[in-house]
């Protein structure tokens, strides 16, 4: 579900970087300083939207991280240990 969600709020930032794509483009009537705020105001939404999409770190506790033994055959240690590794 936290994909879905996820891959959402991706789409929807593709949609509003395409929506503004010309944002950056100034204004025909010469109105500079109301087109920065414009500006501003789409990037601090875009912004949002992507501090919203970061997840944040998961820490793990190794003491509490599920350890996994590997156990292997005893071998006998004798002048033949070779031997008993040849019967294994």
């Amino acid at each position: 579900m936290n994909g879905m969600n996820s891959a959402r709020k991706k789409l929807a930032l593709v949609a509003l970087v395409k929506k503004n794509r010309n944002f950056l483009q100034p204004p025909a009537n010469g109105n500079l300083p109301q087109a920065l705020n414009e500006i501003k105001a789409k990037l601090e939404r875009i912004d949002l939207a992507l501090s919203e999409m970061k997840e944040p770190a998961k820490e793990i506790n190794i003491s509490q991280q599920q350890t996994r033994t590997l156990k292997f055959p005893q071998v006998p240690v004798d002048s033949d240990a070779a031997e008993s590794v040849k019967v294994l």
